[in-house]
C-alpha cells in the first residue's frame, strides 16, 4: 500500500542573505560559519548520505493593494497597486547571491514598503518596483499553482475560488492534515484547504478546514468539502466580545457572523465537529491540569483505532501560539521590539505540547487507514519572531521545526523498514 507524508515548514524561509538568521542558527547548532550555499548543521540540511539538495522558490502576488468584502466574498483591485514580480538582477539568482545591480537598489527587496528615495533608486536604474507577497498568498501559489492579490486565501483577482493539491488529493482518496505552531485557521495551515477574500476571517476559513458551511459556501461562491482528516494547532484561549470586535473594527475582515467567544472557532462549530455530539472529529485542547502531550496522544490513538478525524486546539489566553522554546530551550523569550516579552508558568508549558509532539500525532490518524496521505507541517511561530526582529524566538522556531521534521524522518525510516530507527 503506497503511504506518502509531505513535509512543508516555514524552518526554510528564515533569512535571506549571508547575514541571515538561517546563518545564526546553523552556527549555533554546528560552530560552523560559511558564506554562499545552503549551509549545513541542521538535520533537514544534512540528513541522510551525501548533502541534501534543495530548490529556490520565489513567490510573489498579482498586486498588493486590494479592497476584499468578507460579507459577499468579492475583491476589488486597487488602480495604485503595486504588481509583483521578482528582478534577479537584483535580488540575485538563489538566496545567498546577490544580483549584479544589488547594491545600486538596496531597497528592493523592501517592495511596497521601501522608501520614496529607495523606490526612486530601482526607477533610476531602469527597473520596476515589485511588491512582496504575503504569507497567506504566498502560501496559496504553493497549494493551487495561482498567483493571487496579497492577503486573500486561495481566490484570485477575478473572483475564482481556486480548487487546492490538499482538496484533489482528498478527492482521490488520500488522507490530508494540517499541523502548526500558530493559530490552526492562520495563513499557511488554511491556504492548504480553506477559501476566503480575506485571510482573517478566521472562523470562516476554519469552518472550511473542519467540513463544517462557511460563507464561501453558503454564497455558492465554492462547493462544500468534507474537512481536513486531521487539524492541529493552536488559538485556545483567545477571545473576544462583540464590543472588543467593533472597537478593533475586526469584522470588517471576520463579517457580520462573527461571533463573541473565540477568536479562531465558535463554540457551537466546536461542538458540532465534535464526535461525541455526533461530529467527525476527536476533539482535544489545552485542560486545566492535563499534560498536552499526553492528552494529544491519546486522543490521536482513539481517533486512529476508530477511523475518525483529529482537532488538535492549544495555547492559552495570554499567547496564540506554542510557548516560544527559545535558542537555549529555556521557554523564557527575550524582550520584543516594543521592550514587552512572553513569561510561561510550568501549567502552560504543561499544558501544551510541543509541534513535534504534534507531528507525532497526525501520523498514527493519518497512516492508520493506510490509505496515502499528504501532510503540512510549520513552525509557524519563526514568522512572529522575524517580524519582531527577535531572533531568540525565531531560533527557538527553526529547532523546534528541526525536531518535528526529525519525527518525520523517523516515522518514514520506521515504515519502510518495519523497525524503529535510534
Amino acid at each position: 500500500m503506497e503511504r506518502q507524508a509531505v513535509s512543508s515548514s516555514n524552518i526554510a524561509s528564515v533569512g535571506y542573505d549571508p547575514n541571515s538568521e538561517t546563518l545564526e542558527v546553523e552556527f549555533l547548532k554546528s560552530g560552523k560559519v560559511y558564506d554562499s550555499g545552503k549551509g549545513s548543521g541542521l538535520l533537514f540540511q544534512d540528513y541522510g548520505k551525501g548533502s541534501p539538495q534543495f530548490g529556490s522558490v520565489v513567490t510573489t502576488p498579482t498586486h498588493n493593494e486590494n479592497i476584499p468584502n468578507v460579507e459577499t466574498q468579492t475583491i476589488d483591485i486597487s488602480a495604485t497597486s503595486l504588481l509583483g514580480g521578482y528582478d534577479a538582477e537584483i535580488a540575485g539568482p538563489n538566496p545567498w547571491t546577490p544580483g549584479r545591480l544589488a547594491s545600486a537598489a538596496p531597497g528592493y527587496l523592501k517592495g511596497q514598503g521601501a522608501s520614496l528615495s529607495e523606490k526612486a533608486q530601482i526607477q533610476v536604474l531602469g527597473r520596476v518596483v515589485h511588491a512582496y507577497t504575503d504569507s497567506s498568498t504566498s502560501a496559496g501559489e504553493f497549494a493551487t499553482g495561482r498567483k493571487a492579490y496579497n492577503n486573500g486565501v486561495n481566490v484570485t483577482d477575478d473572483g475564482a475560488f481556486i480548487p487546492t493539491l490538499f482538496q484533489q488529493l482528498q478527492d482521490k482518496g488520500w488522507k490530508v492534515g494540517t499541523v502548526t505552531s500558530v493559530p490552526f485557521p492562520h495563513a499557511s495551515p488554511a491556504a492548504m484547504y480553506a477559501h476566503n477574500v480575506h485571510r482573517d476571517d478566521y472562523q470562516d476559513l476554519g469552518r472550511d478546514m473542519l467540513g463544517l458551511s462557511s460563507v464561501a459556501q453558503e454564497l455558492n461562491k465554492e462547493p462544500s468539502h468534507p474537512g481536513l482528516d486531521v487539524v492541529i494547532g493552536t488559538g485556545f484561549g483567545k477571545t473576544f466580545t462583540a464590543e472588543a470586535l467593533t472597537k478593533a473594527k475586526f469584522k470588517d475582515v471576520a463579517g457580520a457572523n462573527a461571533v463573541d467567544g473565540n477568536v479562531f472557532i465558535t463554540a457551537a462549530d466546536l461542538a458540532a465537529i465534535d464526535l461525541r455530539h455526533g461530529g467527525k472529529y476527536v476533539v482535544v485542547h489545552t485542560e486545566a491540569g492535563v499534560e498536552g502531550a499526553s492528552a494529544l496522544n491519546s486522543a490521536a490513538a482513539i481517533a486512529a483505532k476508530g477511523e475518525h478525524r483529529l482537532f488538535g486546539f492549544f495555547g492559552g489566553a495570554g499567547f496564540d501560539h506554542l510557548p516560544y522554546q527559545t535558542a537555549n530551550g529555556d521557554f523564557k523569550p527575550t524582550p520584543s521590539l516594543k521592550g514587552t516579552f512572553e513569561t510561561y508558568s510550568k501549567a502552560d508549558l504543561r499544558q501544551n505540547p510541543k509541534l513535534a509532539d504534534m507531528t507525532d500525532a497526525a501520523l498514527t490518524v493519518l497512516a492508520a487507514s493506510g490509505k496515502p496521505f499528504a501532510l503540512f507541517v510549520e513552525a509557524g511561530d519563526v514568522d512572529w519572531g522575524l517580524h519582531d526582529n527577535n531572533l531568540d524566538t525565531a531560533v527557538g522556531a527553526v529547532f523546534s521545526g528541526e525536531d518535528a521534521v526529525a519525527r518525520i524522518i523517523k516515522w518514514v525510516e520506521r515504515t519502510a523498514t518495519g523497525t524503529t530507527p535510534p
